[in-house]
């Protein structure tokens, strides 16, 4: 059994580390793929000249997709028929900032 030692400290995640974790789920979830091809369709036509190059499309698409995502979800849930899962509806909000960091813990009976 995994278990943490001693009581924790809750700490601020750099919104840097935040948002690349917050990419990388989003990235390696199924349900949000349609969103993400949506992202970048949306991109494309918003910017026709500037998407052509790769490398902007993808750094301009991991700036804009958390924020266009959250929206996009959001104007989903309003409408009557969304079919948003609460999976999906939790995932496009984020993980939360704060996190309980531990000096010490348990993994098969091994310390760390």
């Amino acid at each position: 059994m995994d278990y943490p030692l001693l009581g924790g400290k809750v700490e601020i995640v750099p919104f840097n580390q935040w948002q690349q974790a917050h990419l990388y789920v989003l990235a390696n979830t199924n349900d949000v793929q349609p969103y993400i091809n949506e992202h970048f369709k949306y991109l494309k036509e918003l910017h026709p000249i500037k998407s052509k190059r790769e490398k902007w499309l993808h750094d301009k698409h991991s700036k804009m997709l958390i924020g266009w995502l959250r929206l996009k979800i959001e104007q989903q849930l309003n409408s009557s028929s969304h079919g948003i899962s609460e999976s999906l509806r939790w995932i496009a909000q984020g993980p939360r900032l704060e996190v309980i960091k531990y000096s010490e813990y348990v993994v098969n009976d091994c310390r760390f």
